[in-house]
């Protein structure tokens, strides 16, 4: 932003001169552009779910705060600052308050005369949908893959909704070999 002020307040030496008038905005113009290009590098999808969008933010905040410091208003760079982080550490706290969609697999492998269906009906619950259900039997080594794509709507962490769903699998008298538990 400095470097933009310099030269646009040297390159005003008249319009006989065969230099034309230079605009200081075009500089930070191309820094937006930039940490655009940036931002998009750091947004990745996997699956269901999408990770850096916070990153990304954090970016281009970064951004408008080097170019508010860099053009000397100093006042707007340290409110952004200030809000920048108020909003990174308080909005934490406040994200484990209300309820989210995550998405997972669950691979249970069991016996082949195990009733699928008593499998369904224990993960089923009402803060969560059974998006995608494959059966995989295997008559040679007598096992039944089932993998279940669910979507969770709960408060809190999903490690331990996870683990609530694991141990309901875990309780009722459901021959098991293995269960997994993926992001998709």
């Amino acid at each position: 932003m400095i470097l933009s002020q310099l030269i646009g307040s040297s390159g005003r030496s008249g319009v006989g001169s065969g230099m034309g008038m230079s605009d200081p905005g075009r500089i930070a113009a191309q820094v937006v552009t930039g940490i655009g290009f940036l931002g998009a590098g750091a947004i990745i999808k996997e699956g269901l779910t999408i990770r850096g969008l916070t990153t990304a933010a954090c970016l281009w905040v970064v951004a408008g705060i080097g170019m508010a410091s860099g053009a000397g208003w100093y006042t707007i760079g340290i409110a952004a600052t200030s809000i920048a982080l108020c909003s990174l550490v308080g909005l934490q706290y406040f994200e484990r308050l209300y309820q989210k969609d995550s998405y997972r697999v669950v691979t249970v492998v069991t016996t082949n005369d195990t009733d699928v269906s008593r499998i369904t009906d224990t993960v089923k619950s009402k803060k969560l949908k059974i998006v995608f259900f494959d059966l995989d039997r295997n008559y040679l080594t007598g096992t039944t893959t089932i993998r279940l794509s669910i979507r969770l709507f709960h408060r809190g962490l999903t490690d331990k909704f996870c683990h609530g769903i694991i141990q309901s699998l875990e309780q009722p008298n459901i021959p098991l070999k293995s269960i997994r538990w993926d992001r998709p």
